[in-house]
Parts: structure tokens; sequence; C-alpha cells
């Protein structure tokens, strides 16, 4: 039985890299990405619609299509200004919205599910740059739209909100122990707990439409001023 193909848009981000690694076993990966090198990569350029017209010269053959992630993030930049909190939110939104109508629409796509992602900073305000908290902001209220616009194809769009995620590097940066003294269940994610919930929750699931599952431990539970001061104390 052949197995069923994902698509990965921002594949070669470190999100998209780790789900890959996590879903490869299970599922065929494709990475839509601007920078990679990996096997079933194809080159997606969502700053302009003349590029992402461009993409669609390209003749992709993909079998048996159940799902597609949506991992593009905002580019970190020293200091925000209105060029690139525009190009962010255009890439982020508009863009996105607009790219993912026309490739259903060509290769005529039902019954799939579409997994967005989006933060805790929906919630909790962080050191991220503004566009940041806006674009996951929006990508909640887009998810909703979505779903019911493609509820016709039987296409599901979902929204997983993420949390701190523990990696490897992670107490490096903070003082983990601690950290899961303030969250309220001590749970902190790792990636393939991501991929699990995605797959289990979204992809399996044929449930859930509109929804958004938060993978944060309940940190967005928790009085923003205090989490702020805690996290003072312990960084």
């Amino acid at each position: 039985m052949k197995k069923k193909s994902i698509i990965i848009l921002g594949g070669s981000g470190k999100l998209g890299t780790e789900l890959n690694k996590n879903l490869k076993h299970k599922y065929k990966i494709f990475d839509f990405s601007n920078i990679s090198s990996k096997k079933n990569h194809f080159h997606l350029d969502l700053s302009t619609e003349k590029n992402i017209n461009k993409f669609f010269e390209k003749k992709i053959k993909f079998e048996n299509l159940c799902a597609i992630i949506n991992c593009l993030r905002t580019k970190s930049e020293k200091k925000e200004n209105f060029k690139n909190f525009n190009t962010n939110c255009d890439i982020i939104i508009k863009n996105y919205y607009f790219f993912i109508n026309k490739f259903i629409n060509i290769y005529k796509l039902k019954n799939i599910a579409i997994i967005n992602i989006s933060s805790t900073n929906v919630d909790l305000i962080s050191h991220q740059p503004f566009s940041y908290h806006y674009t996951k902001s929006v990508i909640e209220n887009l998810t909703k739209f979505m779903a019911l616009e493609l509820i016709n194809r039987k296409i599901r769009v979902n929204n997983l909100q993420l949390g701190i995620i523990r990696t490897n590097n992670l107490n490096k940066i903070i003082n983990l122990n601690k950290i899961k003294k303030i969250i309220p269940l001590s749970i902190i994610p790792t990636h393939k707990d991501i991929a699990n919930t995605i797959c289990n929750c979204f992809i399996e699931n044929q449930s859930l439409n509109g929804n958004t599952i938060k993978l944060d431990g309940l940190v967005t539970n928790i009085d923003q001023i205090y989490f702020a001061s805690q996290l003072d104390k312990k960084i």
C-alpha cells in the first residue's frame, strides 16, 4: 500500500524540518519552501503574485495527498519597519491564502486536511516583533474562514497553537526545570509530540474543522504579567 502524501509549506525551517523527520516514516513528504536541497523539494517563493504563478508552471506529481501543513513564519529582522512588516504580512497571510486557493483549484483537491500553525503569542506578548504576533493572531481567524469556505470540498482546516518546544538546546537558553514549574501541566512538548498531534487530531481524525488546539501546557491560562515576571527571575 502506497504511503499517503503530505505537503509542508516552509518545510526547510526548524519546525518544518523536524516535522519531516517525525512524519516521513508514515507519509511521503513534499517540501515547498524557498531554501532547500532535500529530496522532494519544490522551490516556492510567496513574496509576489508573479512568483506564485511561476510555481504553477511546474508539473508536480503526487499521489494520495492527505494534508497540507503550513509552517510559514515571519522573517526575523533586527529592526521592524513598514517594508518588512508588510512583506511578512503579505507572505504569511494574503499570499498564503491566495496560493492555497489556487493550488486547490488547479489540482482539484478534495477531502484533505490543512493544518495552520500559530503561537501562544496570540495571547501572550513576548520578545517577538509585532509582525509575528499580528500574523499568528490573524492565522487563527483565517483558519475559521478557510474552514467555512472549503467545506463543500470536504477540506478540513484547523490550527495548532504552539508554546515552548522542548529541544536539545532548550536548557542552554532557559532553566527548563524551573520553567516547567510555571507551566500548569509541567509538560513541554517535543517535535515528536507536535507531529503526533497533527497526525492523530487533524489528519486521521475527520471530525474537527475550524478548530484551534493548544499544545502549550496551559501556559496561556496564566496571567501575562505573572508569567513575564517569573520568566525574568528564572532565566
